[in-house]
């Protein structure tokens, strides 16, 4: 996907549950109600490239903290040791906000 691509994604992207109406709805219900509940446990979403996971992530953490600073992300690549003698690397590229850590390890290099 282009840079440009990306940028015309970002910008057209739903910036909460209000926006992002029309899909998932099932989904956004349930995140909702976890949101305001008191016990939120850890989410783990999958599915196929282009389904709106990344979406529903960044409307969740938007629900939840109220501020755009959830939308400011910032990307690193990070190398881990693998194995247990550690003597390979991984590279993979994270992407974080003051709010969450993105790691997506089948881009790992």
């Amino acid at each position: 996907m282009s840079s440009e691509q990306r940028l015309w994604v970002e910008k057209y992207r739903p910036m909460n549950f209000k926006d992002a109406v029309t899909m998932h709805t099932d989904q956004i219900e349930m995140l909702q109600k976890l949101a305001r509940s008191d016990d939120f446990p850890h989410i783990l979403l999958y599915g196929p490239s282009g389904g709106g996971k990344r979406t529903l992530i960044k409307c969740l953490l938007q629900e939840l903290y109220s501020t755009s600073a959830v939308h400011k992300i910032k990307s690193e690549l990070k190398e881990f040791k693998a194995g247990t003698s550690g003597s390979t690397t991984v590279e993979c590229i994270i992407f974080s906000s003051n709010y969450h850590i993105e790691v997506t390890p089948s881009e790992a290099e």
